[in-house]
């Protein structure tokens, strides 16, 4: 439910920002010059006062299998023709370099998640920190695809590592004020790779135009959104697969004390350790884990039909566009990599003490 809220006051901001990108068209773009600014002051005036001033030209009516935009499609016919009179007007050398620029940002996606998360990372770090793992998850955009009715083995997933980065990473005798800044660094960096990656997607929305989608300028920023509800429906996929041996059992205020507390102290220093063991499987969770594929496949072609469909681009700007992605996208793993790292020390710390006891009290007996 909190990770929903968060999701649903960035989807708003995403409408607001949408809204305002709709007037700045066609003044800034992604390339080298003013090709673009000389070819509507020169070449293109006529159409593009149209569009400013929403003048319909009524291009449209000689197409005997067009019909009279209405409704959201009123936009396309302003629209239309200013791209039409860019594209003739430009030379067939910078239409090469778009089409270059389009095959890297569609490349993108599938780099971006090859260097992230998958679900079920930030799907176990949402037990014990929701919001930080939504935010996480929306910082780096893009989700690796998952394969349908193919399940990774949780708990395993908490036991130690051998490289040993659960030792290295965890430190769970840390003091109140080292632990409020170490949540204040991470905070401080998933923000900034969250602005950076809406920055970024304002940017293309602004500057570009989707040869499929002209008229709506908000694809990007969609597309970084749609990682939040993915990981919300990953997260509940976990809790129908696994069940948590020390969940809490007290009341709904004492539940939510907990929770706070657990969303501002870093994984490696809270005191319960997170031991897990699988539910029974049922028809519900082969339901909702398939769809898990599905958004996640979806989520996957979306972004790289957005992206490489992008006109008025070069191929510099684009390699800076993917860089500022990749960016946000290693900043929040190497976090979510620290976060499970803590997890896992807490954990394998809890077996080992228990196993030490076990055994003592055997010898005892």
């Amino acid at each position: 439910m909190t990770d929903s809220k968060v999701l649903v006051a960035i989807v708003v901001l995403l409408v607001l920002c949408s809204t305002a990108q709709a007037s700045k068209r066609f003044e800034d773009w992604f390339w080298y010059d003013n090709t673009f600014n000389n070819i509507i002051r020169y070449n293109c005036s006529t159409e593009y006062n149209n569009y400013i001033n929403h003048h319909d030209s009524r291009w449209w009516a000689g197409w005997p299998t067009y019909e009279e935009p209405k409704g959201e499609r009123t936009y396309w016919k302003y629209l239309h023709p200013i791209l039409i009179c860019l594209l003739d007007t430009t030379d067939d050398l910078n239409k090469a370099e778009m089409a270059s620029a389009g095959v890297l940002l569609g490349l993108m996606p599938t780099i971006l998640a090859y260097a992230g998360s998958n679900l079920t990372e930030t799907a176990l770090l949402s037990l014990r920190r929701p919001v930080f793992a939504c935010l996480l998850a929306i910082g780096s955009p893009a989700v690796p695809p998952l394969r349908s009715f193919t399940h990774e083995d949780v708990p395993k997933m908490l036991t130690r590592r051998k490289s040993g980065m659960t030792v290295n990473l965890a430190t769970p005798s840390w003091g109140v004020k080292t632990r409020a800044l170490v949540v204040g660094i991470e905070l401080v960096l998933v923000l900034a790779a969250i602005g950076n990656v809406f920055y970024a997607s304002y940017e293309l929305g602004v500057k570009t135009v989707i040869s499929w989608s002209g008229d709506v300028s908000y694809h990007p920023l969609m597309w970084s959104c749609l990682t939040g509800g993915v990981h919300i429906w990953g997260s509940m996929v976990l809790r129908q697969d696994v069940v948590e041996i020390h969940a809490s059992r007290d009341n709904i205020g004492q539940k939510m004390r907990v929770w706070v507390k657990n969303e501002f102290t870093p994984c490696a220093a809270q005191d319960t350790p997170t031991v897990l063991k699988y539910r029974p499987d049922t028809f519900r969770f082969l339901f909702v884990s398939w769809w898990a594929a599905i958004f996640t496949l979806g989520h996957y072609i979306y972004g790289t039909v957005i992206f490489s469909s992008m006109l008025f681009i070069s191929v510099p700007a684009a390699t800076k566009i993917l860089v500022r992605f990749l960016s946000s996208t290693l900043c929040c793993r190497i976090i979510v990599t620290y976060e499970l790292s803590g997890m896992r020390y807490v954990s394998q710390k809890f077996r080992e003490d228990t196993a030490s006891e076990l055994q003592e009290s055997a010898v005892g007996k």
